[in-house]
């Protein structure tokens, strides 16, 4: 009799947690860290400038700010390797500086229309699309589903047990 109550007990907790999400994997989208809009740019490059600064007044259209765009200087370390992994996840055959990356399916560079940048920009954050760094980042290992996966074994198991007895 004890044993049946314990093992009601059991089943009902691990039900429970799994009916109210206690082991769900974390929402789907971006960190509050990662940006819309993505900017290659080298220093003293006079196209860098102008799109500089048409990002400088896109950066009121978008919802965290100036925190949605990241700017990147070519020359520094390990920047060149990050733009080689976005312009290849991207499709980019000719490379070019400076280099816009918008959301996960909008590149421009210095030769693109400044109003395909501009609604490209207003668009994603109005959709709140995913950063471009998204489509690079490593994937988590799905925890939440391997926890799920074994408390659903155990209530099999533990019920298996019960049946026994």
């Amino acid at each position: 009799m004890v044993r049946r109550g314990i093992l009601y007990t059991l089943c009902f907790g691990l039900l429970l947690t799994l009916g109210t999400g206690a082991l769900a994997d974390t929402p789907e989208g971006q960190p509050i860290e990662d940006p819309l809009v993505v900017y290659f740019y080298s220093q003293g490059c006079p196209d860098c400038a102008t799109i500089k600064e048409l990002l400088d007044v896109m950066v009121y259209d978008l919802p965290r700010g100036a925190d949605d765009i990241a700017a990147y200087d070519v020359a520094e370390e390990g920047v060149l390797d990050l733009l080689v992994k976005l312009e290849s996840a991207f499709g980019v055959e000719a490379p070019d500086i400076p280099m816009v990356f918008i959301g996960t399916a909008d590149v421009f560079t210095v030769d693109s229309p400044e109003p395909r940048i501009m609604d490209a920009i207003t668009r994603c954050a109005r959709e709140n699309c995913p950063s471009p760094l998204s489509l690079i980042a490593p994937k988590p290992f799905p925890w939440g589903d391997v926890l799920r996966l074994s408390a659903l074994a155990l209530i099999g198991l533990l019920l298996a047990v019960w049946q026994t007895h």
